[in-house]
């Protein structure tokens, strides 16, 4: 099956609206700018860059693993279980570039998107590992800014999957049918490469160095100084890795032979230097893609798969399923929002002032218990004492559905909660009444921030004022393993509570998330 149709000759004009006007790049840009921050601090930040590696459960494990590779192992025998030691042994400059793609990576759900996205990452990082190795040798004093420059490189490319994935595909098939790149791209979009680029670089607010590299805008009369030798050999490098876009053969190997040619004159290196620096950059990306799970092209049948699943997912084919779904939605006052913004006195409720810290530093334990092998109740206490105490709750309680009764049940908690309450606290995952079962089976986090209030008090089940008599207000966090509701975190306070905000929202996320990596990696 062909790829979805796209207009060809569309104007870019809609998709530069979508960049800037999308909800989740300002998000995005603010994490890629924390780390470029730290690319230019003297004194970077181990811890800063710890936390914002466990805020995200799959890149804290993907990073433990990469720690634990045969690559690393050299380093001693024991295993290693904390972020901070990770950096240590694998190099901050490493990391913070394994944090920064995977960043830019880790948002998507469909399949067919999700592996495109991984195949252009795989590029991205490529572009990076060899800007690194080329850099060492002729620019050290520039190493890790290449690094950034060669993966903000594929940026666009990524984000054109992201937006507009019916284009990506119809690019990729005019590349496969003998079209160049920049051709394909004026031809499905109607502009070149380039504007798109140029716009994510602007919004994030990139330092000059970078900026010019990226672009490739550095001044011609600039063509000895530092920051133009650093711009040819972030483009030098970009045209390697797109090489590797090739599937392995004779026209891989023959474009890298013409392109070696060129590049040596280029960059003034000898043949066997380019040959020593590609080697160098195959060693290190062998071990990150077995460990990330990426492949460094997207065979044809895959292509024509990821075609048809994308067409599938056109509004047409589902408009049967997103009525039925806005019938049968929760009421949108107790769902809560990644983008609320909300102003709150925390220490009015018992919560900390210092939530995030101490969220944080409970993951770190948290990740530990999973990565040693620890066991199962172990791990899952850990992640609900940190919740409890970062939080404040009166009472922190883990439900875990039991597959034989489909009753969720209450199996670890922390706080105010007596033998006969915990019996109580328990709902049938059937019911098409109970607000829990209805929070779990569509898999949203719930929030009701008065129990009395009338708006509330009416939807809450009968078997809750029982269970929790001292409950004011309350939190539903389904927890959800593959699609399917495997337990919940109820999480209560005997107060009127305000709106938990987004940050607090990914804190909680993040914790969930860990619990069911826990689920999922140790055998009860």
């Amino acid at each position: 099956m062909s790829a979805p149709e796209f207009p060809v000759g569309k104007t870019d004009s809609t998709l530069l609206e979508r960049i800037q006007k999308n909800s989740r790049l300002p998000s995005l840009g603010l994490s890629v700018a924390r780390i470029v921050t730290m690319l230019d601090t003297d004194d970077d930040s181990m811890q800063e860059l710890g936390n914002l590696i466990l805020s995200d459960v799959y890149l804290t494990q993907r990073i433990l693993t990469l720690a634990n590779s045969v690559m690393y192992r050299f380093h001693g025998t024991s295993t290693i279980t904390t972020i901070s030691k990770s950096i240590v042994v694998i190099g901050f400059e490493q990391v913070k570039l394994l944090a920064l793609a995977l960043i830019l990576v880790d948002q998507l759900k469909n399949k067919a998107q999700a592996q495109a996205m991984k195949v252009e990452f795989s590029r991205a990082l490529h572009a990076s590992t060899l800007a690194q190795e080329f850099a060492g040798a002729l620019l050290p004093r520039y190493r890790e800014q290449a690094g950034i420059a060669g993966l903000l490189s594929g940026a666009s490319r990524l984000l054109i999957i992201y937006l507009e994935f019916p284009a990506h595909l119809a690019i990729e098939e005019m590349i496969r049918a003998g079209e160049s790149e920049r051709s394909a791209f004026k031809q499905v979009l109607g502009t070149g490469l380039n504007v798109f680029t140029h716009t994510l670089i602007e919004q994030w607010h990139l330092p000059h160095l970078l900026k010019s590299a990226i672009s490739g805008s550095a001044s011609k009369h600039d063509a000895d100084s530092a920051e133009g030798k650093f711009a040819r050999l972030v483009q030098a490098t970009n045209s390697v890795a797109d090489c590797y876009r090739l599937p392995p053969g004779k026209a891989r190997e023959q474009a890298l032979a013409k392109l070696s040619e060129e590049l040596c004159k280029q960059l003034e290196i000898t043949g066997e230097e380019f040959d020593a620096r590609i080697e160098g950059a195959k060693k290190k990306m062998e071990a990150i893609q077995g460990i990330v799970g990426i492949a460094s092209f997207l065979p044809a049948p895959e292509l024509a798969a990821a075609a048809e699943e994308a067409a599938a997912d056109s509004p047409e084919t589902g408009s049967a399923d997103a009525s039925r779904k806005q019938e049968d939605t929760l009421a949108a006052d107790m769902v809560l929002q990644q983008d609320a913004v909300v102003s709150k006195n925390p220490l009015a409720t018992g919560q900390p002032s210092n939530t995030r810290e101490l969220v944080l530093s409970g993951l770190q334990d948290v990740s530990e218990t999973i990565a040693v092998g620890q066991s199962l109740v172990t791990a899952l206490r850990s992640a609900v004492e940190c919740i409890h105490r970062g939080f404040g709750f009166a009472r922190s309680v883990l439900l875990l559905k039991d597959p034989a009764s489909r009753l969720f049940r209450a199996r670890i908690w922390c706080g105010d909660v007596d033998k006969e309450q915990l019996h109580l606290l328990q709902f049938n995952a059937t019911s098409s009444t109970d607000l829990f079962a209805l929070a779990c089976a569509r898999g949203v986090d719930v929030q009701i921030t008065d129990m009395e209030a009338a708006a509330f008090s009416a939807r809450l089940p009968p078997w809750m004022k029982r269970a929790c008599p001292s409950a004011r207000s309350f939190v539903i966090l389904p927890v959800i393993n593959l699609g399917q509701p495997i337990g919940c975190l109820y999480l209560e306070r005997h107060c009127v509570d305000t709106t938990i905000s987004a940050e607090e929202l990914t804190l909680l996320q993040t914790v969930k998330n860990h619990i069911v990596l826990a689920l999922r990696t140790i055998k009860a």
